[in-house]
């Protein structure tokens, strides 16, 4: 019988059926030989002598094995521990904890105030009973804000938990990442790659991605979409190439591809978004949210590293981060009921904030304000833009606004010297036409119309003399017009007019 009891005095009792034979006992340490005793396997828990539950064991068995620890309040890894669900520790008092077996008894929380041999003590316990600070959650109100975090020693085992609440549909909630290795054998075409552990939100799904150095992961942890305002409580545990995530209790198990087992981390781990300065980063073509700026805009609280705990507001204090505050509300008022988008900016409803689209508009701004640059070109010229290195994408966001009377003419292309890889934009006899090499062989898209041509929606070619968009702003006619999958890699590339990358435009 174990009686454990709160600050607030709540008591809970465990009892295992008893042992029907005179000479079983279980000594403390655990060291005597099995006695043939004979138990039911029920096992009942009762919350103030109120609230009781009773069950079995799944399968017979003899004896109780106590042969190495009881762990009081936590221990040095929870989530490793054989079957528990649970991967943090206790925060909180407990009082008269009591381990009794027939005539057996143990005072466990007054032998380890007395300072007995067998007790072992790890961190700051205190033998009274003390407020416990609440960790207050924080909220990210900007896609710029960010904490960092400690470097996660992770290597063979971890476990991450937390709970987040947000309306927003694309936000990098944690990222960190491993040093460069080089590349595979045969394959020196390619990035030199590191290891990473990321969480992030796509279109209101949690995604976890994952790569111990062998092969990375991505999945979608959530069957739903988990941006409906609601606190979410999200748990993630690893032991090697195998572990699981939970999202609301609903737990899905994964295994990494290849042959490690070791996830090396060297970076700070990023909770809510990256720093703007990205030189000393890397980052995986698998985080879209990495490459397309979307930092997260929502509530987090309750984050638990290896089952202790991050003081997150105090983080956010101490590196004096703009746009994190301590607390987290959600506004009633709707941001877009005084439509503060201007010049036909279309107004969406964000997390305590509003957000303004301005593609299709002509204009750039918060609330679309400012008039975009416009670049006149006779024929003979163009702009050649400098990339620092070669990038590898997945995951692209560019747009353009254009006006010609002519029916040809190249718009914007990408090139590497390393790659055949390419995103190629034209006009083609007055329709657009987009080209894109994976790596394989070209393939171009014209946005298929009802026909079947390589059109515009609505089967015309493009009237001349007029703005158009130079990619669709309708996400259906954007999922069509681009490849399902691949990585493109840029290098020195070209654009034109006002092209707009990662929701932000250049200089």
């Amino acid at each position: 019988k174990e009686t454990t009891r709160h600050k607030n005095g709540l008591a809970v009792n465990i009892l295992l059926s008893a042992c029907f034979h005179p000479s079983c006992t279980l000594p403390f340490p655990a060291t005597a030989p099995p006695h043939p005793c004979n138990y039911d396997g029920q096992v009942t828990i009762s919350v103030d002598g109120i609230l009781t539950t009773t069950g079995y064991t799944q399968e017979d068995y003899t004896m109780l094995g106590s042969d190495d620890f009881f762990y009081i309040g936590g221990s040095p890894n929870t989530a490793d521990l054989p079957g528990s669900p649970v991967s943090n520790n206790f925060m909180g008092c407990l009082k008269d904890v009591v381990y009794k077996n027939n005539d057996f008894k143990l005072e466990l929380s007054r032998l380890a105030k007395e300072g007995d041999p067998k007790m072992k003590i790890n961190g700051d316990l205190v033998f009274r009973c003390e407020n416990v600070a609440a960790l207050d959650p924080v909220t990210f109100e900007s896609p710029e804000a960010y904490i960092s975090l400690p470097k996660w020693n992770t290597k063979k085992t971890g476990s991450i938990s937390f709970d987040f609440r947000t309306t927003e549909p694309n936000g990098l909630l944690l990222f960190s990442h491993g040093r460069l290795q080089p590349p595979r054998e045969g394959r020196a075409e390619r990035p030199q790659k590191a290891d990473y552990f990321a969480m992030e939100l796509l279109d209101g799904h949690l995604y976890l991605l994952l790569d111990m150095g062998s092969g990375g992961i991505k999945m979608r942890a959530s069957n739903k979409k988990v941006n409906d305002g609601e606190w979410c409580h999200v748990d993630f545990q690893r032991d090697g190439r195998k572990g699981s995530i939970s999202v609301n209790s609903r737990s899905i198990p994964f295994l990494a591809s290849g042959e490690s087992e070791i996830l090396d981390l060297d970076s700070e781990m990023y909770l809510g978004g990256l720093p703007e300065n990205r030189l000393d980063l890397i980052l995986p073509p698998e985080v879209w949210t990495a490459f397309l700026n979307y930092g997260y805009v929502g509530c987090v609280r309750d984050l638990f590293i290896d089952g202790k705990s991050r003081d997150v507001r105090r983080l956010a204090e101490v590196q004096s981060v703009p746009g994190v505050s301590s607390f987290c509300s959600r506004e009633t008022l709707k941001q877009c009921s005084s439509a503060p988008c201007r010049n036909g900016g279309v107004c969406r409803e964000g997390w305590n904030r509003f957000v303004c689209d301005c593609l299709g508009t002509g204009y750039l701004g918060r609330v679309c304000e400012r008039e975009a640059t416009v670049l006149s070109y006779d024929g003979s010229m163009y702009m050649k833009i400098m990339l620092p290195g070669v990038m590898h994408t997945e995951a692209e966001d560019v747009s353009l606004r254009f006006m010609s009377q002519r029916a040809y003419g190249f718009m914007l292309a990408t090139t590497s010297k390393e790659s055949a890889d390419t995103l190629r934009l034209e006009l083609d006899g007055g329709q657009m036409k987009l080209t894109v090499n994976l790596g394989n062989r070209p393939t171009a898209w014209g946005c298929p119309s009802a026909e079947g041509a390589n059109q515009l929606p609505g089967g015309h070619p493009l009237p001349l003399g007029s703005w158009f968009q130079g990619l669709p702003d309708n996400v259906e006619d954007a999922i069509m017009c681009l490849p399902p999958q691949g990585t493109v890699s840029w290098g020195p590339g070209g654009g034109l007019g006002n092209p707009r990358e990662g929701g932000k435009s250049p200089p």
